[in-house]
């Protein structure tokens, strides 16, 4: 009830309380002859003062007053005031002086009035505050509700019956596109958790928003106007303002996408009949990145490649053990854990020519794979040819006149030597006496190859090898 019709009854009541009236008509008598006419003046004044009560009653608006009754409450008889006619003979025991008889005093009083239940036009929305115990109740209610095999096979997406439930404050009035009066409840459920995609290079998940009508069962209801939901904070939501046109279930989704490290995003969602929102955390599935450097590598077990893990949105305490498999070539270690920060690295040997990957796994993370090459070794044998050539040139010298076939014999050898040297520096042992880097292209192989020619089969004996 408006304002203005709230102060207008309020002044009736009042002028009900300070005029006397009259539900019905009183029923005239007749006026003796010789008595005032006191007493039907005062019924004349009732009856008007009621008459003019019960027509501004009638003139309120209908949806202003649902009942207003005038009663009527009787007091105590008052004798009207004793009268003499002018040149009138004296009073006498027999005939007594012309008296009117005694008027009861009529209080009218509005005994009740009930203001009519606010009537709901189309595309109307009302926000109802709850009390704290009538909120608690309700929020439990609809948790159940939400509970039932009806909702979870009912559009959720796969979510799981268990899933987060966040219910909005106080209830929402509106008319159904029917016409029928719903009292709802805003919620947010759980969808779908946060993973990284690997091919999009982000994190992506979902949650669910909608109204419930309260203790329905059954079909879906369509609103005669949607609700509005909205999701802000470190996410970007799709669709922005997503529009709710009927009851659930189904919940609508809203798709989420981030850049998360954490092990779960707040967000607050809102709606455009309680702004204020509610926060809703999203659940994050632990990430492990998986970085191969370099992708291609000398094949044959030429050439070692690193392997870096990192790990994201882990929980504090979680399983940090993760294992290392590759379809070709050997990778070291095999099963290794994460320090505190959520990395760990390996290396990976090369195994023939061809495609191969890496495939990292944990009981905390979901699969990550990388993909590596292992190309033909071209630039190698011909830095190391080259290499076998010079080293044996500067060993032999040049040849003789007529000792060309003698100088190509001890030229091979020396060649195949350096090639074993390069090939044992490869492995990891070194017999050439000198610290070299483990990593520098085709330059190394070319001086390895040449000290290995250079020194002969010498090098090759057992002995210590250089630090």
């Amino acid at each position: 009830m408006g304002e203005p019709q709230r102060a207008r009854l309020l002044f009736l009541a009042l002028l009900a309380l300070a005029l006397p009236a009259t539900a019905q008509e009183p029923t005239p008598t007749p006026t003796p002859a010789g008595v005032p006419l006191q007493a039907s003046r005062q019924r004349l004044q009732l009856h008007l003062q009621a008459t003019a009560l019960r027509d501004a009653i009638r003139r309120l608006p209908a949806a202003a007053v649902e009942q207003a009754v005038v009663t009527l409450t009787p007091g105590a008889a008052t004798p009207p005031a004793t009268t003499t006619a002018p040149n009138a003979a004296p009073a006498t025991p027999e005939a007594g002086p012309a008296t009117a008889p005694a008027t009861p005093t009529l209080t009218a009083d509005i005994a009740e009035v009930k203001p009519a239940p606010a009537k709901l036009r189309a595309r109307e929305i009302l926000f109802v505050p709850l009390k704290a115990d009538d909120e608690a109740k309700t929020r439990e209610a609809v948790v159940a509700q939400m509970q039932t095999t009806h909702w979870t096979s009912g559009g959720f997406g796969g979510t799981a019956r268990d899933a987060p439930v966040q219910v909005f404050e106080g209830a929402i009035r509106t008319l159904a596109a029917a016409g029928t009066e719903l009292t709802l409840k805003a919620v947010v459920r759980g969808g779908s958790p946060l993973r990284y995609v690997a091919d999009r290079r982000r994190f992506e998940g979902s949650i669910n928003v909608g109204v419930v009508d309260i203790g329905a069962q059954g079909a879906a209801r369509k609103l005669s106007e949607p609700i509005v939901f909205q999701v802000t904070g470190p996410l970007t939501a799709t669709p922005d303002l997503a529009r709710v046109e009927n009851t659930a279930p189904p919940l609508q989704t809203i798709a989420l996408v981030g850049d998360s490290m954490d092990p779960a995003v707040e967000v607050l969602v809102t709606s455009s009949v309680t702004p204020e929102g509610v926060t809703f955390k999203v659940p994050v599935t632990p990430a492990l990145f998986v970085d191969v450097t370099p992708r291609r590598i000398l094949g044959w077990g030429l050439e070692l490649a690193d392997v870096e893990l990192n790990a994201r949105a882990l929980p504090a305490g979680g399983n940090r053990q993760v294992q290392l498999v590759a379809d070709s070539g050997t990778v070291e270690p095999r099963r290794l854990t994460l320090d505190a920060g959520g990395t760990g690295e390996a290396t990976l040997r090369s195994a023939s020519i061809g495609k191969s990957s890496v495939t990292v796994s944990g009981p905390t993370f979901a699969a990550a794979t990388v993909p590596i090459e292992f190309v033909f070794p071209t630039w190698f044998l011909l830095a190391g040819l080259v290499g076998g050539v010079a080293g044996g040139s500067l060993r032999i010298g040049l040849p003789r006149p007529g000792r060309l076939g003698r100088f190509l014999a001890r030229l091979g050898a020396a060649v195949t030597c350096g090639f074993l040297v390069l090939g044992l520096y490869v492995l990891g042992v070194n017999v050439v006496g000198f610290k070299l880097p483990a990593r520098a292209g085709e330059v190394l192989v070319f001086v390895v190859a040449a000290l290995g020619a250079l020194g002969g089969v010498g090098l090759l004996k057992p002995g210590k090898p250089a630090s």
